[in-house]
């Protein structure tokens, strides 16, 4: 009997499956079988297996006459197997020359029935640690990344296990049911299956309506296979979480009718599914296009609800929801419990978006006509036509704050007329605390080896004044954090602050950094803090190059502020105490950043 069989399906990937073969075929562990299954290819996939078939006995071959899908492949493979443990691998990606080894020594002293090591991404090295850490918190969690584990056969042939017939989402069900099904499972450490992420593959096609259907029915199964095995609802959660995050991404830029069709499989979960949380976890990075659709009246008609306040309710629990999956992630019921139990009812405060306004359609785009703002009583537009007069912004934010009556408890949120908020601002209000800044996204220093590295800090997306080239700006952080400084598209304070210090704008600032000078003096000079949120929102900022008058300002900043330096979205502020990390420096200080995130501490 071999150590591992080794099952490959091939489908036209002549140009990768040599080294593929190659790293198969060399394996340190030499008792092996390959099973190689030609799913009909039309290219010369066929011709290269049979050379390495004539070269190595251990290699099998099943030709298929028609092509019928990866998932039949290896459930041939499976069919057929002689080893004690099965392997998978896709035909263009490759395995470290120990791979195989290092796996079924691991698997075979602890009698395990899953041994699993990690994906490396050929085109960025990257290497998934987040995975294994959380499938070590619960082995249910493992939904992915199958084909860096072996299986053992007794495992899956006595519990039934194959790969569902779909076009996609056969992956994770099947890995999900084995981790159901076991209560052994090991990880090896630097062990790496190396993926081809390729521009032509499947994965990294735009989803017609078929493929987002069979991701549906994928997601389908997952849930009846968590049925029944009784998987914890908080394993369900991170899955499902995971699953309808990719499902919605992935139709990114795929045809209108077919974000649609996805977006009404999601609605249709979310009525009926007791998992409810993690559905709407990652439904708030949909959810600009939702609020569009749902403006347009194009949506409602499509998805045939009778009213378009059911979607907005829907939509508007998003942040509520998320924080409540955080909180049980990292095992804080108690947080978690008031964070679910949150009665917005009971938060009643006024509060007033500010804003500048030089183009009136992003306004009305942004603010004015935004469901996240005119869905809500208690929010009041406060807006300065700037068109005319073009009073330097500073000016125009004081003008509010010497006028406002302070009798009456207010949060103020200062933001310019392209920024927008794709969640219910309201969410956070009620949770903060009111003695301190805050904003969507700023910077932070940190000082390491006597070097200054400035670090992004909260989350948004962003994108030009066309509409184009959305990109998303964020920090390692998932909840509030501490910052230096905001960036001047949102700025959210409340008005006992501004009555106590009386605080007010630098109106030498005329139109750039006068919110990162409010953050460093209310620091220095009252000790107020500042924090960055985790809060989805959108800066269509046009990604315009640094005007003149911002290095006037750094300038005068700077000259305020020569003993101190502080973190700004653009640059460093103040004095230059420490020499800035070099971009070597800057890389290292990031990747450590990262592990220290992804391991919690």
């Amino acid at each position: 009997m071999p150590k591992v069989s080794v099952i490959i399906p091939v489908y036209n990937t002549e140009r990768y499956l040599r080294r593929c073969l190659d790293s198969v075929c060399n394996q340190t562990l030499s008792d092996i079988e390959i099973i190689c299954i030609n799913d009909c290819s039309t290219d010369n996939s066929l011709d290269i297996l049979k050379e390495y078939a004539d070269k190595d006995k251990r290699i099998k071959i099943i030709n298929f006459k028609e092509n019928k899908g990866a998932a039949v492949a290896r459930n041939t493979g499976i069919d057929i197997v002689n080893g004690e443990y099965i392997g998978f691998i896709d035909s263009d990606d490759f395995v470290d020359s120990d791979f195989y080894e290092k796996l079924y020594n691991t698997a075979s002293e602890n009698n395990s029935d899953i041994a699993k090591g990690e994906y490396k991404y050929t085109n960025d090295g990257l290497v998934n640690e987040k995975l294994n850490e959380k499938i070590k918190e619960c082995k249910t969690n493992f939904s992915f990344e199958y084909c860096s584990a072996i299986f053992k056969t007794k495992l899956i042939k006595d519990n039934g296990i194959k790969f569902p017939i779909l076009r996609d989402m056969e992956d994770p069900v099947f890995a999900f049911h084995c981790a159901n099904c076991t209560n052994n499972l090991v990880f090896v450490e630097d062990c790496y299956i190396n993926i081809c992420k390729r521009p032509d593959s499947t994965t990294a096609r735009i989803p017609d309506k078929e493929q987002v259907s069979n991701k549906i029915k994928g997601i389908q199964k997952l849930i009846e296979t968590a049925k029944k095995y009784n998987t914890p609802d908080l394993s369900v959660s991170y899955v499902l979480a995971l699953w309808f995050y990719v499902t919605l991404n992935s139709t990114y830029e795929s045809k209108f009718e077919d974000k649609c069709f996805a977006s009404k499989k999601i609605l249709e979960f979310y009525q009926t599914s007791k998992y409810k949380d993690a559905i709407l976890y990652h439904l708030r990075d949909f959810s600009n296009f939702l609020a569009k659709a749902i403006k347009s009246g194009d949506l409602n008609k499509i998805l045939s609800y009778k009213q378009d306040e059911t979607i907005y309710k829907n939509i508007i629990k998003i942040s509520e929801t998320r924080r409540t999956i955080n909180a049980l992630e990292k095992n804080n019921k108690k947080l978690a419990l008031e964070v679910k139990n949150l009665n917005l009812n009971n938060f009643n405060e006024t509060v007033f978006f500010i804003s500048v306004v030089n183009n009136y359609d992003l306004y009305n785009r942004c603010i004015k006509n935004n469901p996240f703002v005119t869905g809500s009583e208690n929010i009041k537009l406060v807006e300065y036509n700037n068109i005319k007069d073009n009073v330097y912004i500073a000016k125009r934010y004081n003008s509010f704050l010497n006028n406002y009556n302070y009798s009456k408890e207010a949060w103020f949120v200062f933001c310019h007329c392209d920024w927008e908020p794709l969640e219910d601002i309201n969410l956070q209000l009620s949770k903060l605390d009111k003695s301190s800044l805050y904003g969507p996204v700023g910077s932070k220093v940190e000082i390491f080896n006597n070097k200054c590295y400035r670090t992004m800090t909260g989350c948004c997306y962003e994108k030009r004044r066309d509409g184009s080239d959305l990109r998303y700006l964020t920090s390692f952080a998932d909840s509030i954090e501490p910052t230096d400084t905001f960036d001047c598209q949102c700025l959210i304070v409340h008005s006992s602050l501004i009555k106590k210090y009386n605080l007010r704008f630098d109106e030498n600032l005329k139109w750039d950094l006068y919110v990162e000078d409010f953050c460093i003096n209310s620091k220095l000079n009252y000790n107020i803090n500042s924090y960055a949120l985790y809060f989805a929102c959108c800066h269509w900022s046009g990604y315009h190059d640094l005007p003149k008058s911002y290095l006037k300002s750094i300038e005068y900043v700077n000259s305020k502020y020569p003993n101190n330096i502080f973190g700004g979205t653009v640059s460093e502020i103040g004095g230059k105490k420490y020499p800035m990390a070099t971009e070597k420096d800057l890389w290292i200080h990031a990747i450590r950043k990262k592990h220290l995130s992804n391991k919690g501490t």
